[in-house]
C-alpha cells in the first residue's frame, strides 16, 4: 500500500536517466529499465466524484461509478502518450495547479493502460520536460513479459519434457541488434565460452532459445543474457538452456555459435 500523504520520489530513476542522456549505453540503457519496474510514477488525473480520505487518510476511496481522465501528451506524428512523472517538481514542469489531482502509478498499472485493447494509447512517456523517456506499445509488452518472467525466478530456463513438440530452426528476420548486446555482454564473461542462436517454436509458443556454453553460476550468467536482450525483442520472448544438457547438445546440431571466446597464446 502507497501512502497518499508522502511525497514521491525516484532518485535511483532519475539518476539512471541522466546517466542514459549522458551516456547512452546499452548498461544504461538497462539501469534505466531495472529502475523503471519498482518505481512510483506521479500521474495527473481529472476524477469525479472527488474522492474521499478514509479514516486513517492513508489513501482514498473512490466511490462506484467514479469516472478517472488521464492527461496525455501527443507527439509531432499526433501518437498519445500517458504522462508518468518522477516526483512533483517534474509534474510542475507540465503543469502547475493548485489541489491537482494525480494518481500514484507502478510500471503494472501503466502497462495495463497501455495494452488494453479498448484503449488509443500508443505508450507512455516519463519526466517529458527533462529527461523524456518514452516507452511505445511494442516496448511496453516485451518489459512487461520479461517483468512477470524474472518474478518467477529470473529469465526462464527452459525444460523441455520429453513428449514436448518442439520445432528448431533459424529465425527468418536474424535479430541482429539483440545479439550483439548479449555478444557484448559475454564479451565481459570469462566462465562463457560459446552461445548459439535458434527460433524455438514449443505449444504454440514462439520465442528466441539461446543455448550457453558456460562454467559457474547459471542464474547471473543467465539474467545477465536477459537484461542484455530486453530493450531489442520487439514482443518476442526468450528462452535459455545450458550447452551441457541432451537439449542444448541437440539444439546445436550443424549450427555455428554466435558468440565464442577468442583463444589467446603464444605463437
Amino acid at each position: 500500500m502507497i501512502d497518499v500523504n508522502k511525497p514521491i520520489y525516484n532518485p535511483e530513476l532519475v539518476v539512471a536517466i541522466k546517466a542514459m542522456q549522458e551516456s547512452n549505453t546499452k548498461e544504461n540503457q538497462d539501469q534505466v529499465i531495472n529502475e523503471v519496474m519498482k518505481a512510483h510514477f506521479i500521474s495527473p488525473v481529472i476524477i469525479s466524484p472527488i474522492p474521499e480520505s478514509s479514516s486513517d487518510s492513508k489513501e482514498v476511496v473512490l466511490k462506484e461509478k467514479t469516472i478517472i481522465n488521464f492527461s496525455i501528451i501527443e507527439n509531432t506524428v499526433n501518437q498519445q502518450f500517458f504522462l508518468a512523472f518522477t516526483d512533483w517538481e517534474e509534474l510542475w514542469k507540465w503543469h502547475k495547479v493548485e489541489n491537482q489531482q494525480t494518481l500514484i502509478l507502478t510500471f503494472d498499472d501503466l502497462a495495463a493502460m497501455v495494452l488494453d485493447e479498448k484503449g488509443n494509447s500508443d505508450g507512455f512517456v516519463i519526466n517529458p520536460f527533462s529527461g523524456n523517456v518514452t516507452f511505445n506499445k511494442t516496448m511496453v509488452q516485451a518489459l512487461k513479459d520479461e517483468k512477470e518472467r524474472r518474478e518467477k525466478g529470473g529469465v526462464i530456463e527452459q525444460v523441455v519434457k520429453k513428449d514436448t513438440t518442439v520445432q528448431l530452426g533459424q529465425p527468418r528476420i536474424y535479430p541482429k541488434e539483440m545479439v550483439n548486446a548479449i555478444s557484448d555482454y559475454l564479451k565481459k564473461q570469462k566462465s562463457v565460452q560459446a552461445a548459439y542462436l535458434q527460433l524455438m517454436i514449443k505449444e504454440e509458443e514462439q520465442s528466441y532459445l539461446i543455448i550457453v556454453d558456460f562454467t559457474g553460476e547459471r542464474r547471473e550468467i543467465f539474467d545477465g543474457i536477459g537484461n542484455a536482450a530486453i530493450s531489442h525483442l520487439k514482443g518476442m520472448l526468450i528462452d535459455l538452456v545450458p550447452y551441457d544438457s541432451d537439449f542444448g547438445h541437440n539444439a546445436t546440431n550443424n549450427i555455428k555459435p554466435f558468440y565464442k571466446r577468442k583463444k589467446f597464446g603464444l605463437f
